[in-house]
């Protein structure tokens, strides 16, 4: 099982991912899987939730951010 990567290049910016590996990620809404946050660039995934529903959380929330 491969790592979320820890930055992505969406667009000419570059966005910080933060997910299980590198803190307790836990969202502003329980039921959330993911958040963007488009003014600091940042894309938080639920640290809880099993690895291949972070992954598509990822995906997921790189659509909201383009």
């Amino acid at each position: 099982m491969s790592e979320l990567p820890k930055r992505i290049k969406i667009g000419a910016h570059w966005w910080t991912v933060k997910s299980g590996g590198d803190e307790d990620i836990r969202l502003k809404d329980e039921n959330d899987y993911g958040e963007t946050d488009e003014k600091q660039f940042v894309i938080s995934i639920d640290s809880h939730r099993p690895h291949e529903r972070q992954a598509e959380s990822l995906l997921h929330e790189v659509f909201h951010a383009v």
